[in-house]
């Protein structure tokens, strides 16, 4: 029976992952720039990135900071996405399916003074990096997502999500507002459970609360509060 349920949960986990939508982000050892691979359904050729929260001063929002971004099709027509407006792209020739993409992410908005405050977009400090996901995700139709993080050697990943069967660093995420509306810190710092956060307190506000203490301290090695849920 234990081999028998051992081997349902696995299919079910391959069949999620079939259905999501996935991203793999990889963080460059200075904190300066990640990369992503991704792929996500469309409908009608749509992309969309994340608006508002403290980026009204730049007139593209959170896309001033995608670079490179192409997408690919089932059939391996590549394109370049055309940018539409300040919360998405176009996708020229493809309606609708399943699209993978690559761009990278310009993370300078950590390492500078952010006019409405860094706990609202990111700060890089003694090699660990907060950042709000609102600039990480290029998303197209609604779905769930898979999320793999990798990083440098070392280097410990703090995520909001769901732990997504064994693999290492790969996060279930249950709907694309869970995916953007989020924060993560990766880099040199430790990290304590949470136990008391209220179940009725929506998931990623507990978790952006807990994160800018990360952002506040003036310790050496940052100290991240996580909730626990898994």
């Amino acid at each position: 029976m234990a081999t028998l349920t051992a081997l349902l949960l696995a299919c079910a986990a391959r069949t999620e992952a079939q259905r999501a939508a996935t991203y793999t982000i990889a963080f460059a050892a200075d904190g300066r720039s990640a990369t992503v691979t991704a792929s996500v359904p469309v409908r009608q050729g749509v992309l969309t990135i994340a608006t508002g929260g403290g980026i009204d001063h730049l007139p593209s929002q959170w896309a001033t900071f995608i670079r490179d971004l192409r997408a690919t099709s089932a059939s391996g027509v590549a394109t370049v996405p055309q940018f539409n407006q300040p919360g998405g792209w176009i996708i020229p020739g493809m309606p609708t399916g399943t699209v993978d993409l690559t761009y990278a992410v310009d993370l300078s908005y950590a390492h500078s003074p952010w006019p409405p405050g860094n706990e609202q977009a990111g700060l890089w400090s003694d090699n660990a990096l907060y950042t709000i996901t609102k600039p990480l995700f290029i998303a197209g139709a609604p779905s769930s997502a898979l999320v793999t993080v990798v990083v440098p050697d070392g280097w410990r990943v703090t995520s909001p999500w769901e732990r997504f069967a064994d693999r290492r660093n790969t996060y279930r995420v249950q709907s694309v507002e869970d995916l953007i509306d989020n924060s993560i810190v990766v880099g040199l710092h430790s990290e304590r459970m949470n136990r008391h956060v209220a179940p009725s307190v929506p998931y990623r506000f507990a978790w952006y609360a807990s994160a800018l203490l990360m952002t506040m301290s003036a310790r050496p090695q940052r100290t991240v509060s996580r909730s626990n849920r898994s």
